[in-house]
């Protein structure tokens, strides 16, 4: 996607004209963009704001201010993968994307950690470590993106 189309689509999402996409412009303007479904839009709202959360803030000049910016907004399209067009395998991989911060193509307990506090959720490490325990279902102690697309149900 060319900077053109993002701009244009970030306008599209921007139906204040404020120059900033606040939680709802976001999650429900990205929910008709990809016309979901009625029986769908709850997990999609879900996925929605967590990328929300993740990328509120993310980058060098961008503050954590439940805005997303036209640079932040470029920055999750940058994580959108080229090889698919299936809507879920798009939202669920880019949610992946921004929670390996190392970019291994693998979440660790650590990045587990800082997305479970991100997306406002707080567990104690036996609580974490049984969640990883759950989701991990090849045993490697890392999270690939289709046991992280289980999260969600999409």
């Amino acid at each position: 996607m060319n900077n053109t189309q993002v701009e244009f689509i970030f306008n599209l999402l921007d139906k204040d004209k404020s120059g900033y996409l606040d939680r709802d412009e976001f999650c429900e303007g990205l929910i008709e963009f990809y016309h979901i479904t009625d029986d769908k839009k709850e997990s999609y709202r879900e996925i929605f704001n967590d990328i929300f959360l993740l990328a509120d803030g993310k980058g060098l000049f961008n503050s954590r201010d439940n805005k997303i910016t036209l640079r932040e907004f470029k920055n999750i399209c940058s994580l959108l993968p080229t090889e698919t067009k299936q809507t879920d395998v798009i939202v669920g991989t880019v949610a992946f994307k921004l929670v390996d911060s190392n970019n291994s193509g693998k979440v660790n307990k650590k990045e587990l950690i800082t997305f479970l506090k991100k997306t406002g959720i707080h567990l104690k490490k036996g609580e974490v470590d049984v969640l990883m325990d759950s989701i991990d279902e090849d045993g490697d102690g890392k999270i690939s993106l289709q046991e992280f697309m289980l999260l969600y149900d999409l």
